[in-house]
This record gives C-alpha cells, sequence and structure tokens, in this order.
C-alpha cells in the first residue's frame, strides 16, 4: 500500500527536520558544557542563525503536512 500523495513530498523534510533538531540540541549542550569555547559577540549570531534555521526547518514541514 503506498502512501497518499499529499504525504509523499513531506518524507525528506521530516527527516531533515528530525536531523536539524538533533544537530541544533548537540551544539546548544556543547555550548553549554562548554561556555568558555565561544565568545559572547559570536554567541548571538550562532543563536540567531539556529533559530531562523529551526523556525524555517519547522515551516516547512508543517507547510507540507498540512497541504
Amino acid at each position: 500500500m503506498s502512501p497518499p500523495q499529499s504525504l509523499s513530498p513531506s518524507i525528506p523534510f521530516i527527516r531533515i527536520f528530525i536531523h536539524t533538531h538533533q544537530t541544533l540540541n548537540r551544539r546548544f549542550t556543547n555550548i553549554l558544557h562548554h561556555p568558555s569555547a565561544i565568545n559572547p559577540k559570536s554567541l548571538n549570531l550562532i543563536i540567531s542563525v539556529c533559530a531562523i534555521l529551526y523556525a524555517l526547518s519547522v515551516m516547512t514541514m508543517l507547510y507540507y503536512l498540512l497541504d
């Protein structure tokens, strides 16, 4: 039984979403465990870039799931 047409394009995006989520969790865990490894000026940039990428992946996943 094949999945419905509306769900088939969302499968890769779910994988990308899960991968992004795991990567962000790993990055933030590293930063929290080794705060001296990163200077505070670049920390804001990293957090904002990660937040934008995370939001884009969430919106993309929702777009394909609700389409």
